[in-house]
């Protein structure tokens, strides 16, 4: 089954304090001439089961976006990365009323079940993130560079964890410099069907 096919046009949820909570799920975003699927300055959204795929930059792009949740994604074949997390200010680049619409300079995300392969210049590029969890991601592009940003170091092993099934990767604070913190845990209940998406 499938929600939506986007060809030519990238999927956005943007710039809106009521844009959270949102539900994006078996979708195809494809051959778009920008990013396949954009969370702009919205927070507690949800990804599932979608395809992303063969889009000129990113595949899934997170600008001040906190609290992001991507499970059973399918993430492969794009120009840049697979998957872009970061903060920015929004000074002179947007008009925006910050009284009625405010936001803030944070970011996170969780990724589960994801499928990723092909993405150009790596599968992650996660900059100035409170944090990022990983867990049970199939990668089939090893040749890659498939971190970027602040974990360019820390690639290979959280590569090795990220993939193994056995354990989650928890990363604390990427700011820049490189990662704080890395902690690998147990497996924990990925929350691979969320019951509101069904």
């Amino acid at each position: 089954e499938i929600g939506v096919r986007l060809v030519g046009s990238e999927m956005c949820i943007r710039d809106s304090r009521k844009s959270v909570k949102n539900v994006v799920a078996r979708n195809v975003s494809e051959n778009n001439g920008a990013d396949g699927l954009v969370f702009f300055e919205s927070p507690d959204n949800l990804s599932w089961d979608n395809k992303i795929r063969n889009n000129a930059k990113n595949g899934i792009r997170m600008r001040n976006s906190p609290n992001i949740r991507l499970r059973g994604d399918e993430i492969v074949d794009n120009g840049m990365y697979g998957v872009v997390s970061y903060t920015a200010s929004l000074e002179g680049q947007e008009t925006r009323d910050t009284t009625y619409d405010p936001y803030e300079q944070r970011a996170s995300f969780d990724i589960a079940n994801a499928r990723m392969g092909g993405n150009k210049e790596g599968h992650f590029q996660i900059v100035n993130n409170e944090h990022a969890r990983l867990q049970g991601l199939t990668i089939f592009s090893t040749s890659l560079n498939i971190f970027g940003g602040d974990l360019e170091s820390v690639s290979a092993n959280l590569y090795e964890a990220a993939t193994s099934g056995k354990q989650s990767v928890v990363i604390e604070q990427t700011y820049t410099g490189g990662a704080e913190r890395m902690v690998k845990d147990s497996v924990e209940d990925a929350d691979p069907t969320p019951a509101n998406a069904e």
